[in-house]
């Protein structure tokens, strides 16, 4: 069981496609296994860029290095595109969190809803995100934490909608999955 949204957005380029005159679905196949590396790997030069303006330029040029021959990103192969696909939204979260945390809240929830394996990553961001607050603020729910978790909260309440809205009942497909 996997939820509406990354079958839908997967309509949509592949809509997208047959409109650009792309109708054969060896090439629908192959240009969305470059747009999802692509994807990826602008995700991951984000996420160096990030590291890098925080002053920390030989880590973000060591995350390249690794990046640029990790196997997900130079060849996404036959394997589910949804674990590709997800760290787009997970790198970019964890990199926009300092500054945007509820954004970042949303993205990691979208994962989520692309993969539901990220789960476990996304609890461990949250938790590192809250243990990090914790010690500037009593119980860890000051500062930005509220934020972080109202993004998460959102997009979690909003695939609940969504599955409630198509299945006829909340959260189907995780609890289903």
């Amino acid at each position: 069981m996997r939820h509406p949204f990354y079958p839908a957005c997967l309509a949509g380029v592949l809509w997208g496609m047959e409109r650009l005159g792309v109708g054969d679905p060896q090439w629908q196949n192959a240009l969305f296994h470059f747009q999802a590396a692509l994807l990826v790997f602008a995700a991951a030069t984000r996420f160096a860029w990030e590291i890098h303006l925080r002053g920390d330029t030989p880590a973000a040029l060591l995350f390249m290095a690794a990046t640029s021959v990790f196997p997900d990103v130079i060849f996404v192969h036959d394997r589910l595109l949804t674990e590709n696909v997800m760290m787009a939204p997970i790198l970019l979260a964890i990199a926009w969190l300092p500054r945007r945390p509820f954004g970042s809240g949303l993205l990691l929830g979208l994962s989520f809803g692309i993969r539901f394996h990220a789960g476990f990553l996304i609890a461990g961001v949250v938790l590192l995100a809250w243990w990090g607050n914790r010690r500037a603020r009593p119980l860890g729910l000051g500062g930005d934490f509220p934020k972080l978790l109202g993004g998460v909260l959102l997009a979690l309440l909003s695939m609940g909608l969504i599955d409630y809205a198509y299945y006829g009942v909340p959260f189907h497909s995780p609890l289903r999955y």
